[in-house]
């Protein structure tokens, strides 16, 4: 419900179905990708950018997915991207 919103740019509506979706199961990945588009549509990208690190943090097989995606083609151009981006290679590194 909360993408239908997104698509018919009704960003409030959205943000609410999708952080109630995910309140109801936080294991939910498709929400946190779905709130990560909702609010850079918004120019929240600080807000965007903290549901994808919320989303791998869950899955980090998820990054291929945004990088791949071209709904994601300004997030993943921005610096707050990749100082995410950044961020999880060093994490990656210390773990292996």
């Amino acid at each position: 419900m909360g993408y239908a919103y997104f698509q018919n740019h009704e960003f409030d509506k959205a943000i609410d179905a999708l952080e109630d979706s995910i309140r109801l199961n936080p294991a939910d990945l498709m929400s946190y990708y779905n709130l990560s588009l909702v609010f850079w549509a918004r120019g929240e990208k600080e807000d965007a950018v903290q549901q994808l690190k919320d989303l791998f943090d869950f899955d980090p097989d998820y990054l291929a997915k945004v990088l791949n995606d071209p709904q994601f083609k300004d997030v993943v151009k921005s610096s707050e991207f990749k100082s995410l981006e950044g961020d999880l290679s060093e994490t990656k590194g210390d773990s292996q």
